[in-house]
C-alpha cells in the first residue's frame, strides 16, 4: 500500500503531462469506462503501461521527480482540512492512470517507492477548516475572480486596471524560466523519446 503525501493541486510542467499521447489516454479512459470495477482499471493501466513502457530510459532521479509531480497533482486538501485524493472524474484520471505507470516502472525496476523526508506540500488544517471553505463564492456568471500578487489585485479594485498580454510576450528572452514559455508552440513527443 502506497501512503500519498500532503500536497495540493498544482500543474505539472508540460513534459509530464505530454508524455503520453493524447490519444493513448482518451483510449484508457474509454476502458475505464467500459469496465464497472474499479479494482480492474489499475491491471488495464499496468497492462497497456507494459506494451509502451515510455519510461524504460528515465534516469531514477527523474522517475523520483516525476512520481513526487504526479503524487502532487494526485492529492488536495478536502474541506475537512485533511489530506486527501482528488475526486475521480475524466480530467482527473489521467493522474491516477499515471500514478500507476510510475508504480508499475518501480515494480519492473525492483526499486522501492522514493521516500520523500521534505516537508508536506499542503499542511492540513483539521480539526480546522481551511480558509477555501469559509469563502462565500457568487452565483455563476456574476462575478471575475482572479489570483494574483496583493498589489496587482489593489490595483484592479480601486483602479479597475488590469493587465492583459498576448501569448507571443510570454516568449520573451528577459523573463525569468518559471514565467517564460512559447504559448504559441504545441510539442508533441512519442513515448519514451524526451526520457533518457
Amino acid at each position: 500500500m502506497v501512503e500519498l503525501r500532503c500536497s495540493t493541486e498544482v500543474a505539472a510542467p508540460r513534459e509530464l503531462l505530454s508524455q503520453r499521447p493524447a490519444s493513448t489516454t482518451r483510449k484508457q479512459l474509454d476502458r475505464m469506462t467500459d469496465d464497472q470495477s474499479h479494482l480492474q482499471n489499475h491491471e488495464i493501466w499496468r497492462r497497456d503501461y507494459r506494451q509502451t513502457r515510455y519510461l524504460n530510459r528515465a534516469s531514477d532521479d527523474a522517475l523520483d521527480q516525476r512520481f513526487k509531480d504526479v503524487v502532487n497533482n494526485l492529492t488536495t486538501l478536502t474541506p475537512k482540512g485533511q489530506v486527501g485524493v482528488l475526486e475521480v472524474t475524466p480530467s482527473n484520471t489521467r493522474w491516477m492512470i499515471l500514478f500507476t505507470h510510475l508504480l508499475e516502472e518501480y515494480e519492473l525496476r525492483e526499486h522501492g517507492l522514493p521516500v520523500h523526508g521534505d516537508a508536506p506540500f499542503v499542511k492540513p488544517t483539521a480539526p480546522n477548516l481551511p480558509a477555501s471553505v469559509k469563502i462565500k463564492l457568487p452565483e455563476p456568471g456574476r462575478a471575475l475572480i482572479k489570483l494574483g500578487k496583493r498589489v496587482h489585485m489593489q490595483e484592479l479594485y480601486e483602479r479597475g486596471r488590469i493587465r492583459i498580454a498576448p501569448a507571443a510576450s510570454y516568449k520573451d528572452p528577459s523573463l525569468n524560466p518559471a514565467m517564460r514559455d512559447d504559448e504559441l508552440k504545441f510539442d508533441q513527443s512519442l513515448p519514451g523519446s524526451n526520457l533518457r
